[in-house]
């Protein structure tokens, strides 16, 4: 006769029931993983005033030789057989009107100073008057823009990127802008095309600190 106060014994879930238990758990916290994350990089972008596509940055002595020449002659005062060792970075970016090509001085100790390391964009500029028979490729490049810009910044934020404004589809270039640390703030600079160079259209300075 069996013992009214024993209690019966169940048997143990089924093996399938138990292996969708433990991915449901993982999945559950892969989930909240993720929404915290993106939650994070939200908070990141809602911090600045705007945000672009970042700059693809290659070897400018590979890609534009031609125009860096340009530039080294506009900018530098660094030696003819010293320049070929300079490690400058360029980015082409495509507009309406053209390209522009963004050089990046920041590795070139002689255009670097308190003030930050030289930046500059080059395009070609339709000329009024006729091109002459001897007017070669870096000469129909013009200065468009030089800015002086201080980093580090904050993890994952861009010194200088491009940005398209809405409702201005039909831009020749396209605007660039840059992010600056000014007092724990972001100052957002931003160069827009005039029709004959690049100038500062406006200055945003973020209300969130930076850590």
């Amino acid at each position: 006769m069996s013992n009214p106060t024993e209690q019966p014994i169940l048997p143990p879930p089924p093996h399938w029931l138990m292996r969708f238990a433990l991915w449901f758990r993982i999945g559950f916290a892969c989930f909240l993983l993720l929404g915290c994350l993106l939650g994070l990089m939200g908070c990141a972008s809602r911090a600045l005033a705007l945000n672009g596509q970042a700059l693809q940055w290659t070897d400018a002595h590979q890609t534009v030789p031609l125009v860096l020449q340009r530039a080294f002659d506009d900018l530098t005062i660094a030696p003819q057989d010293e320049q070929k060792n300079l490690p400058v970075l360029a980015s082409t970016l495509r507009g309406q009107q053209g390209q522009v090509i963004v050089f990046n001085f920041s590795k070139v100790p002689q255009l670097c100073g308190a003030a930050g390391c030289l930046f500059a964009a080059y395009a070609q500029v339709p000329k009024v008057t006729p091109p002459t028979l001897n007017d070669d490729v870096p000469e129909s490049y013009q200065l468009l823009w030089t800015q002086y810009l201080r980093s580090p910044l904050p993890k994952g934020m861009l010194l200088l990127f491009q940005y398209n404004p809405p409702n201005q589809p039909d831009e020749s270039f396209p605007t660039l802008v840059a992010n600056q640390v000014e007092d724990n703030r972001v100052r957002q600079l931003v160069f827009s095309w005039s029709g004959s160079r690049y100038e500062l259209e406006k200055s945003i300075l973020n209300e969130q600190l930076v850590e």
